[in-house]
């Protein structure tokens, strides 16, 4: 009897070691009844202060409305106040936030009607409830991640040299701003030819010796719109370096690398300068997949060289390394549909989503779940040996990558069926 019960129990362990990762993994996905059933930040949340929520291409029309509908029952259910978005700029975002002292830069922006201006989500039909709640809540603050956009990047200039002309005067040189705003146009207007190396050269380092001179200011002097004033010149110089970059002759993949090196790095401190000065802030983070995962040292990049990814920190790397566990990121991903930004635009083109029979996502699809949320965390926690599996998902633009995935986010929102982003009419 007792040789039967054995072998009953090494039948049980056998079986149960036979399940694939990703089968093990999708067993603790909690079914959700519908796009709006959101009960299951109850218990994970109420400690966190920032919550990073992803996507897996810019074009999921399905996840816009997920994620609009997800922001405004946060700040409804948590108490969130804060808003950061990709491909808004610093200084767009303290416009709106109603920074004084910058009033001669608002006519430029569209105050009424900015998250409509906001590209490629703001042309979506599917964002309307983040519309109606950043246009309600008039106590809620935003965040620009970006450095600078290329459509007010003129208006900063001349910001920039009526500041630090009155500021650092005894440094200031009107004319070689003048000189460096004429390098500033051609960035502008997209003529990199125009630009020299020594160009490039001359404008990073007078905006070194600026920001260098307000820095040295002493801690009496040091006011917040000096402060401010330090980030928007750290900011211009991440700009004129990423343009640097694209104008060189570097391989399209090794510019890409340093490019996002920058970009990330700078993303991460806009969030972080805020963050220092509104500690009290609990703030949602509206980006891409990739850039807001924790940890992809062990996603094997699928086009190229596989460590290509162990070349820079993105975003949320930066991020989780400061604020640790007080982050919660979750990547949004689909098993089916069709994704496509919301633009007629030549090389706009659908993606299909088929995901291959080893992936993460062909295991979702053979639930019955229309969505679902996996909590990647608590795996870590109560299943340790799983966060050093490899295995593969289609999470970061829908190609198929082997990775620890689990390490890479804290938790994944399944969106069965993609739709493309719908044009406002």
């Amino acid at each position: 009897m007792r040789q039967i019960k054995l072998m009953v129990i090494s039948i049980i362990v056998l079986i149960g070691c036979s399940k694939s990762t990703e089968e093990q993994i999708v067993e603790e996905m909690t079914v959700l009844n519908n796009a709006t059933d959101f009960d299951f930040f109850d218990y994970f949340l109420h400690e966190n202060e920032i919550l990073i929520l992803g996507e897996a291409s810019h074009g999921d029309g399905k996840t816009f409305k997920v994620k609009s509908e997800m922001v405004k029952h946060l700040i409804d259910n948590f108490g969130y106040n804060t808003i950061a978005f990709e491909a808004r700029d610093f200084l767009e975002m303290e416009i709106i936030n109603g920074r004084t002292g910058i009033n001669s830069l608002a006519p430029y922006l569209n105050q009424n009607n900015w998250v409509r201006q906001w590209s490629p989500w703001g042309p979506s039909q599917q964002i309307q409830p983040l519309v109606e709640v950043a246009q309600a809540d008039q106590n809620l603050k935003f965040i620009g991640l970006e450095p600078y956009a290329s459509r007010n990047i003129h208006h900063i200039l001349i910001y920039l040299k009526s500041e630090l002309a009155e500021i650092n005067a005894e440094i200031f040189d009107p004319q070689k701003w003048d000189l460096l705003q004429g390098i500033h146009l051609n960035l502008l207007n997209r003529k990199p030819d125009l630009i020299s190396s020594d160009d490039y050269l001359s404008y990073l380092d007078y905006l070194d010796e600026n920001f260098n001179h307000l820095k040295q200011l002493g801690d009496n002097q040091k006011n917040n719109h000096i402060l401010f004033l330090l980030q928007s010149v750290e900011n211009l110089h991440t700009y004129v370096k990423i343009s640097q970059i694209h104008a060189s002759d570097l391989p399209e993949k090794e510019a890409l690398n340093k490019i996002v090196k920058l970009r990330d790095k700078q993303m991460a401190e806009n969030l972080m300068w805020h963050k220092k000065r509104n500690p009290d802030a609990k703030i949602i983070v509206w980006m891409a997949n990739f850039h807001g995962a924790r940890d992809l040292k062990n996603i094997r990049f699928a086009d190229g060289n596989p460590e290509r990814y162990k070349k820079f920190n993105v975003f949320g790397e930066h991020i989780s390394n400061t604020y640790g566990d007080k982050v919660f990121s979750i990547a949004f991903t689909s098993s089916e549909g069709k994704s496509k930004m919301p633009y007629d635009f030549e090389g706009i083109e659908k993606q299909i989503i088929e995901p291959e029979d080893n992936t993460l996502e062909k295991t979702l699809e053979n639930t019955n779940a229309d969505f679902g949320f996996v909590n990647f965390r608590e795996i870590r926690r109560t299943k340790p040996s799983l966060k050093e599996e490899y295995f593969n998902s289609i999470m970061l633009g829908y190609v198929n990558q082997n990775g620890k995935w689990l390490n890479a986010f804290d938790g994944l929102f399944y969106v069965r069926k993609q739709e493309p982003a719908k044009p406002i009419k």
